[in-house]
């Protein structure tokens, strides 16, 4: 597969270093957290957050080289945690305060690639930037999932 980008551009350098400096803080983030969990269940779904965070910097590094498509398809902007606060990070932190929270984290990331991508009229690195948000908002959607699952559990 061909490099997509065009752009030899510091600027445009600075943007990937500074996704993957995120994506990095990311993982760090979800490390110390699930280090700081007292509930089994909770510490090993953060565990997984910081997995896929850590394959979230790979895709960036596979995008920017060329080795890999950006995604195809869009998910919706809006969701359900923009309803609810943040909650304080805390070791006893509820299972469902802390995937609130890390849906509020993905959505950050979200921002971070369309803000970006605002900066570019078009071409292979706006895609970029896009593709990289929507990465981003499915990441979000899956832990958003797991915040209604916990918060709103079924009782059959």
């Amino acid at each position: 597969m061909k490099n997509i980008l065009t752009s030899d551009s510091a600027g445009w350098d600075d943007i990937i270093a500074r996704a993957i400096v995120n994506e990095e803080s990311s993982a760090a983030f979800y490390r110390q957290a699930a280090g700081r969990m007292t509930d089994r269940v909770t510490r090993e779904a953060i565990e997984g957050l910081m997995r896929d965070e850590i394959e979230h910097k790979r895709l960036i590094e596979e995008f920017r080289s060329g080795a890999r498509a950006l995604p195809e398809g869009s998910t919706s902007g809006g969701s359900l945690v923009e309803s609810f606060g943040t909650p304080e990070f805390t070791a006893d932190l509820s299972p469902s305060d802390a995937f609130l929270l890390a849906a509020k984290k993905e959505k950050l990331a979200v921002e971070f690639y369309e803000k970006w991508a605002g900066m570019y009229p078009g071409g292979p690195e706006r895609d970029l930037l896009l593709g990289l948000a929507e990465v981003e908002r499915r990441h979000k959607l899956k832990v958003e999932e797991m915040f209604t699952n916990a918060a709103f559990p079924e009782a059959w």
